[in-house]
């Protein structure tokens, strides 16, 4: 039966659905010959996301010596954090050291998250997550990419910087949500399109200038939703002369004008009506950019997923519940963060690779039938709290632990024992301004510490007094040797935030090549520029704003309703799909 809830944390109303329940009953394991059952959640949708990024750092690093071999080292962990131990890469897959080093007995006595928490202190942590890069140091939660430079949660990518969520992409800079891009900049939610500025929510588009919600088109600026265009400024077709006159007095004019620009370019997308939701090739699907799936609810930034509900960043995933990233693929998963490549049949884990039949895990990979573990990897299996079980002790002793935290509900943002919850707050190793927790759910030090979280105090940034370097225009670094290691060697101060930062060889180099201004905004306030440019995973109810005749309403107002991410707060009007289509591209 449907159950209407109460969230405990921002006391919200939700609805947890028949389906819902099949299943959490569905995933509920079975120990020595009993079935846990896996309750409905206590939080609601948005606050179990905000609980999982809590744990998340992606784009905070830092410069600290690892614990093992003192060599120095990029890390997700700041020096400062000397109550953990971290370790190079090489040191943490080598086997110099084993989770088992680490085991302890579980004590019936004492809460089994505050027992994991514990263990998660002596247990060593990656430096960083990424695997089979090249020349790509300064990357984190990334895989195969190649000469990239900050670049996160990415794959498959060459000389790309400051990249988040890039996909398959080559000679990009500052884009976010990307694949099989090349030569793009400033770009958010691109696919396939080449030597694209500026450009959001674009597909199969080349050699254009501040579009957006655009497809196949090419030799286009200033202009949103059309498909099938060359040649177009402000959504007016010109003729090839009078479109290269435009654009050479843009190009010349994005060194002084780019906040202009900018004010312009978003004037005329707020013009545009705006298709309720972004989902492409699906079936009875609701959210946002979802792609390839199937019955997949309340889900964004999905592709290629059947079956799945309330998750996000998600590739590949099959009927599986409240994941935030990235499947390829997964399968039965529940409550979990940054866990793929073939999981199944998991719980309330943080990190893992290859990870089946186990709950209550961090940073475990390639094992099976783990039991509250951190750092256990290459096939371990039968293991509680890090020590090895034979299988009818493993199934007994979680047997009796699952009735033990049963006894005591989860309070958010406690170390409870509750069954059936992901960690709480104060499992995280981070500050919650160091997650991307912040960044999706923003609030001040004060609320996040009432929730359980602790706040980063520390200052990272380059340490810098002096005078700081002003870019010259564009043209200044092509020819002139000097200017270029002026600027290459300065300190440039990030006229939003008054952050220090710096101009790296290779991001002068794109700047050069493709006439773009030097940036004057630190690379970090430049991606969360980015994101504030698409709405935030939150679904509203709302009926189609459309009253134009020959939409097969009549002239009256469509009377279509459904779930989007366009606030009735924003001034957009937004259309169902039926009569976004009768719109002129």
């Amino acid at each position: 039966m449907a159950e209407n809830k109460t969230c405990k944390q921002c006391k919200k109303e939700f609805v947890v659905t028949d389906d819902d329940l099949a299943f959490y009953n569905k995933i509920s394991p079975t120990f020595d010959g009993k079935v846990f059952e896996i309750p409905a959640p206590t939080l609601c949708p948005d606050c179990r996301n905000r609980r999982r990024l809590g744990v998340r750092n992606v784009t905070n690093l830092y410069k600290r010596k690892c614990d093992l071999c003192g060599r120095e080292m990029v890390s997700m962990y700041s020096p400062d954090k000397t109550d953990l131990k971290v370790y190079c890469s090489d040191c943490w897959w080598s086997d110099k050291w084993s989770h088992s080093d680490f085991a302890q007995d579980y004590d019936p006595s004492k809460s089994f998250i505050e027992q994991i928490t514990e263990l998660k202190q002596k247990v060593p942590a990656p430096a960083l997550m990424h695997a089979g890069d090249e020349n790509s140091d300064y990357i984190n939660l990334a895989n195969d990419n190649k000469s990239c430079y900050l670049v996160f949660l990415s794959g498959r990518n060459e000389d790309t910087y400051y990249g988040y969520w890039s996909e398959d992409s080559k000679n990009c800079c500052d884009v976010s949500y990307n694949s099989f891009c090349e030569l793009c900049y400033e770009g958010i939610n691109l696919g396939r399109c080449y030597n694209a500025h500026w450009a959001i929510m674009c597909r199969d588009c080349r050699d254009c200038y501040f579009i957006e919600d655009s497809s196949n088109c090419s030799d286009c600026i200033m202009c949103s939703r059309l498909a099938h265009k060359q040649y177009c400024y402000k959504n007016k077709q010109l003729t090839k002369e009078e479109y290269e006159i435009i654009k050479a007095e843009l190009i010349a004019g994005l060194e002084t004008k780019l906040d202009e620009y900018k004010k312009e370019f978003h004037e005329i997308v707020i013009t545009q009506p705006k298709k309720y939701s972004q989902i492409l090739r699906s079936e009875n699907c609701t959210g946002d950019n979802i792609f390839d799936s199937k019955n997949c609810q309340h889900c964004f930034m999905t592709s290629m997923a059947e079956d799945c509900k309330f998750c996000y960043d998600l590739n590949r995933g099959k009927d599986s519940y409240d994941i935030t990233g990235f499947g390829i693929p997964i399968e039965l998963v529940y409550e979990s963060q940054n866990v793929g490549l073939g999981s199944g049949r998991c719980a309330f884990i943080s990190f893992a690779y290859q990870l089946a039949d186990s709950y209550y895990s961090e940073h475990c990979y390639y094992s099976k039938y783990l039991f509250g573990c951190v750092g256990a990897k290459n096939h371990a299996e039968y293991c509680i709290l890090n020590k090895q079980y034979t299988k009818e002790e493993y199934e007994k002793k979680v047997a009796e632990i699952i009735t033990n935290m049963m006894a005591t509900p989860l309070r958010p943002g406690s170390a409870g024992q509750g069954w059936g919850e992901f960690f709480p707050a104060g499992f995280s190793s981070f500050g919650y301004n160091e997650t991307m927790a912040i960044e999706y759910y923003p609030m001040p030090k004060e609320e996040a510490e009432k929730l359980g979280y602790f706040w980063f105090e520390q200052n990272s940034d380059i340490e810098f007094n002096g005078v700081s370097y002003e870019p010259l225009p564009i043209e200044k670094y092509k020819n002139d040797e000097t200017e270029r290691q002026k600027l290459l060697g300065g300190v440039l101060k990030c006229i939003k935030t008054g952050r220090p930062f710096k101009i790296m060889p290779q991001e002068l180099l794109f700047y050069i090549k493709n006439n773009l201004p030097i940036p004057k905004v630190h690379w970090e306030q430049r991606m969360t520029d980015r994101l504030n440019l698409i709405n935030r995973n939150i679904l509203y109810h709302r009926q189609c704003d459309c009253e134009q005749g020959g939409h097969d309403h009549d002239g009256k107002k469509c009377e279509r309703e459904f779930e989007t991410t366009y606030s009735p707060n924003q001034p957009e009007k937004v259309y169902c799909e039926n009569c976004y289509s009768w719109e002129e591209k």
